[in-house]
């Protein structure tokens, strides 16, 4: 029934008919991958991104140091350089990519969290996910997130058992990167007769991360009063991408 939030005369039309097509769902995606808290091989339906971070937490920030410099006379501070500092070990990208659903308009999907962020992205964590998955009947569009940190070896292997699952099922399909960047040995490494049951993005999308949440400063032992805390020096910050 519709509301009227202010008053006056309105027509409302009721059908006197059935509609012949319901409106359902056609695509429900399910997000495999590592998040900060939350039900561990135990597929959970979110609606939104609060959803999501009362359930799963946020994402695990990043490590940054940044080179300033103080102008002699004014004492102001400006920013030469920002470098990520933990690129090699920080590879999550669960609440980004949700994050990024959401933003552009994504509903309803399912999450499966293969652990925590303690260690390291792994084939046999990912693996223990997309098995558990094949008991769920609503998904229907496979996402392997955080599975772009693995070796390639193993992402390979990892896509061509999805894409087995979708054709064992023939009821999802499988959303796929090409995460080196090579799509000769994507093409080579992806095979089978099941590839009419997923597809591949490329290149792979770069976004500008914020930088503005929580951070923790180091000084320079030679720091000066100044807007930033340091002269010539470097501090670290920890942010979200």
């Amino acid at each position: 029934m519709a509301i009227y939030n202010t008053p006056g005369v309105y027509v409302e039309e009721i059908p006197t008919l059935a509609p012949s097509v319901a409106q359902v769902a056609t695509a429900i995606p399910v997000f495999i991958g590592y998040t900060q808290q939350g039900p561990k091989l135990t597929p959970t339906r979110i609606d939104t991104l609060l959803d999501y971070e009362s359930l799963f937490g946020k994402a695990n920030p990043s490590a940054f140091t940044v080179a300033t410099t103080t102008d002699a006379n004014t004492k102001i501070s400006s920013i030469n350089t920002v470098t990520r500092t933990d690129s090699g070990t920080n590879k999550f990208l669960m609440h980004y990519g949700l994050s990024l659903y959401f933003r552009n308009g994504g509903g309803s999907c399912y999450i499966v969290s293969v652990g925590n962020y303690s260690g390291q992205p792994s084939k046999t964590d990912l693996e223990a996910g997309l098995t558990l998955l094949e008991k769920e009947d609503e998904p229907t569009l496979i996402v392997l997130l955080d599975a772009v940190s693995l070796p390639t070896t193993d992402y390979y292997d990892l896509c061509v058992k999805a894409l087995a699952q979708c054709r064992k099922l023939g009821d999802r399909f499988l959303i796929a990167d090409i995460p080196d960047g090579n799509t000769d040995t994507f093409r080579s490494k992806i095979v089978g007769n099941d590839l009419c049951y997923g597809a591949a993005y490329h290149p792979i999308c770069k976004a500008r991360s914020p930088t503005n949440t929580s951070r923790t400063t180091s000084a320079s032992p030679t720091a000066a009063p100044s807007p930033l805390p340091c002269t010539n020096g470097r501090r670290t910050i920890k942010a979200s991408r």
